[in-house]
């Protein structure tokens, strides 16, 4: 079969033509308008997320629980480089946390751009799929919140790069290079694993490709990989391989063989079309069913393929035991997908050629709809309001329904409330039932307090806070303590206090005055510490 173009036959080290003048600047464009934005007229309060990695920059460490430590690593080094000016210039704290956001999602702009010129051999092309992909909403979000997302799917784009060099070059350099974006994107997701049996298949696949197996290069490639997740490795030797237990347990291997969950592909398949609003979902299907790589003599759009279609199967075929798994996995599976729908939308004749291409013009303009009302949801919350319908007592906060921006709104009303709380008594211990509470009410409350998580005793799944000191594990540190403890049932506290106070309810409302969050609030006086013989069961 034949093997032309070849990876990196067309790859200067920098494009210097128009197309790639512009693709550069719609990056810096992007860039810049997102740190404008999130310095000083975002709405939102930060993610359950992002405050969590936050909490975990507090106390930096070679890995965490559930995730690497890259998203920690930068959101230190964010907070760092911001905490001198960002109160003097009136900025948003929220974006000492989410700097490397903006900086992330340019980048990731202009690795699309180049893996896209890369397969396509096309400037044009790749400049229009890369403004299309601005107006994809999983996009847009990766380039405002500080989420492990945000440089993993940078990272894994630029690995697409280095991997289209590293094989058209079989330079020693660009497979170190691409071992160590490989290594790096492991610190961020592990997900990030799946990019090496990609790679692995697309060269075994390829007569050509196929013999640098046989050369060093791409095995020192492997070793700069390798000793990039040492950290990873070593901080799990320490404390039981937790993370391993924690992934095990999201993948499903953890329950019995009889455990298949047969609607689970159903459910990660509709999952995926509303991430990508359909259309785009079945546009890279069918670029997958046009291209296959057995019938390709275009070495680089073969590439693509191996590199875009090996994660979404492997996502798909784990639904069985996941149930579809979070919407969020596959998505890299779709950057490699990009080029391969540009080419595919170019061989389209006829009518069907006319349809996709309307039907694409109309996404467009839905896509940019939708990224228009996450950047600005307050200014469309009172006609969601008025479909959601009034608040209810059994439903007080309708609007969650139809807006996934509430989540982000509210925390420093709760925050507020504590602190009025703490005013009369400083010393009370702040703490939350759920993991998810704990970062963002020490990032909110006043002078940042240590915030405990009671999940241990409560019921909520392990975290990172089982690997720290807390109330549930060390009682003695905190006996005869006061606390004012967010989202805990009432009588789950009774016999580990001398006397809990009656909770309560804190409603949370948008800029608009919506009801969009509801928390209880309870002052626990006297701490005793929790029945061991009484904790309940708890998920990884």
């Amino acid at each position: 079969m034949a093997n032309q173009p070849t990876p990196g036959s067309t790859d200067p080290a920098v494009y210097s033509d128009g197309w790639s003048r512009a693709a550069i600047a719609v990056a810096l464009g992007a860039t810049v308008f997102r740190i404008i934005y999130l310095l000083w007229f975002c709405p939102y309060d930060l993610a359950q997320d992002e405050a969590h990695y936050w909490d975990w920059s507090r106390n930096l460490d070679w890995s965490y629980y559930s995730k690497g430590p890259l998203v920690a690593w930068l959101i230190a080094l964010s907070d760092f480089l911001t905490r001198s000016w960002l109160p003097l210039v009136g900025g948003d704290p929220a974006f000492g946390v989410r700097l490397f956001a903006p900086i992330s999602g340019g980048a990731f702009l202009l690795g699309l751009f180049t893996f896209t010129r890369q397969t396509c051999h096309d400037g044009r092309g790749a400049l229009i799929a890369m403004l299309a992909a601005m107006t994809v909403p999983p996009i847009a979000v990766a380039g405002l919140l500080m989420t492990i997302d945000a440089p993993f799917t940078c990272l894994w784009v630029w690995a697409l790069v280095f991997a289209h060099r590293a094989l058209g070059s079989n330079r020693l350099a660009d497979w170190i290079t691409l071992g160590a974006i490989v290594g790096l994107g492991i610190l961020a997701k592990y997900t990030m694993v799946l990019f090496i049996p990609s790679l692995a298949l697309a060269m075994l696949m390829d007569t050509t490709w196929r013999r640098q197996l046989l050369r060093p290069a791409p095995w020192i490639g492997i070793g700069a990989t390798v000793l990039l997740c040492m950290p990873i490795v070593a901080w799990n030797i320490n404390n039981d391989f937790v993370t391993f237990r924690h992934v095990g347990n999201l993948a499903g291997v953890d329950r019995p063989a009889g455990g298949i969950r047969w609607m689970g592909p159903l459910q990660f398949l509709g999952g995926q079309l509303a991430l990508l609003m359909g259309f785009w979902l079945l546009a890279w299907l069918a670029a997958l069913i046009a291209l296959r790589p057995w019938r390709q003599n275009d070495s680089s759009v073969r590439l693509a393929w191996w590199l875009s279609a090996p994660t979404f199967m492997v996502f798909g075929l784990f639904s069985f035991k996941t149930g579809g798994g979070e919407i969020n996995w596959p998505v890299t599976a779709y950057l490699a997908g990009v080029p391969l729908v540009l080419v595919w939308f170019n061989g389209l004749k006829g009518q069907f050629s006319v349809v996709a291409t309307r039907s694409a013009i109309a996404m467009l303009a839905l896509g940019t709809i939708l990224v228009f009302f996450l950047h600005a949801s307050p200014v469309v919350q009172p006609l969601l309001a008025r479909l959601a319908g009034p608040p209810t007592e059994s439903n007080p906060t309708p609007l969650r329904r139809l807006d996934p921006t509430c989540r982000l709104m509210g925390w420093k009303q709760l925050a507020n409330y504590v602190d009025f709380i703490r005013v009369s008594d400083p010393s009370l211990v702040v703490a939350a039932h759920r993991w998810s509470s704990v970062g963002l009410l020490g990032f909110y409350c006043q002078g940042r307090p240590r915030v405990e998580s009671l999940g241990a005793a409560l019921g909520d799944r392990h975290s990172q806070y089982d690997l720290w000191p807390h109330p549930v594990a060390q009682p003695e540190k905190y006996r005869g303590r006061d606390f004012v403890i967010v989202d805990a049932p009432r009588e789950a506290l009774i016999g580990a206090f001398d006397k809990v106070e009656t909770p309560i309810i804190v409603t949370a409302t948008s800029p608009g005055g919506f009801p969009v969050a509801r928390w209880s609030v309870v002052v626990a006086r006297g701490f005793r510490g929790f029945d061991p013989a009484k904790l309940p069961p708890r998920g990884w």
